[in-house]
């Protein structure tokens, strides 16, 4: 194992005492010098064991201090792509804020979209293992007015969302036009004891507001799985 630089000046700081005494003895052959060689060499050791324990906490402190600063940078500044890292962290901070909630306690979580999919089973794992349902979205255009639609309609799960309390997830919220459509779609289905929506991500100016979001009023670049090639479709 190499040994780090801090580490072989310890030793050489610990060791000065008692090859002071060493001398003392060669030039004395004193018993009781020889004694406080044999003392001051112990006592180093403890001393170099305390040392490298200071200094161990010293550096376990200074990474807690450095991955908080992480985390807090990453969700105040999503520019760019977005890196696993950052969405990670996004889905955390999102936990966090579903949990809490006292009001609420999610019992299942239904994702929309492809990437909202990824999200809603991180959320739901996170969030102890919760039944995650995914759904995805359509958007058809005519007559120059844009339309979305949910793709299954959230209402063929009926069965498992009556009696229940529902989060409603997407990894981004750009405009918001998905996410208030799926809450809409999900209204349908009576008996629902509570449904919440949430998103990752929620861009400046979306003009539906998610309940929940870990990076809110945002720019930011695509998400981790898209590949360069991806596009929006400015169909759309």
């Amino acid at each position: 194992m190499k040994m780090e630089q801090k580490d072989l000046l310890g030793l050489v700081i610990a060791f000065i005492p008692p090859f002071i005494g060493f001398v003392g003895w060669l030039l004395t052959r004193d018993v009781a010098t020889a004694l406080l060689m044999v003392t001051s060499i112990a006592l180093s050791f403890v001393v170099y064991l305390l040392v490298k324990v200071l200094i161990s906490v010293r550096d376990v402190e200074s990474l807690k201090v450095n991955v908080t600063e992480l985390h807090d940078n990453l969700l105040k500044e999503p520019q760019g792509k977005i890196t696993w890292t950052r969405f990670w962290f996004a889905v955390q901070e999102l936990q966090e804020k579903v949990e809490a909630d006292p009001s609420f306690d999610a019992e299942v979580v239904v994702s929309v979209g492809r990437s909202g999919a990824v999200a809603g089973a991180l959320l739901a794992g996170n969030l102890g293992e919760k039944r995650h349902i995914g759904t995805d979205r359509v958007n058809h255009k005519e007559g120059g007015i844009r339309r979305t639609e949910i793709v299954p309609s959230i209402t063929v799960f009926a069965e498992e969302l009556v009696g229940k309390q529902v989060l409603l997830v997407m990894a981004e919220c750009h405009a918001g036009e998905t996410l208030a459509t799926a809450r809409e779609d999900i209204g349908r289905v009576e008996g629902i004891r509570a449904v919440k929506t949430a998103a990752l991500f929620r861009r400046r100016g979306a003009r539906f507001r998610p309940d929940y979001v870990a990076v809110d009023n945002a720019e930011y670049g695509d998400l981790p799985f898209r590949t360069r090639t991806w596009q929006r479709s400015s169909q759309y």
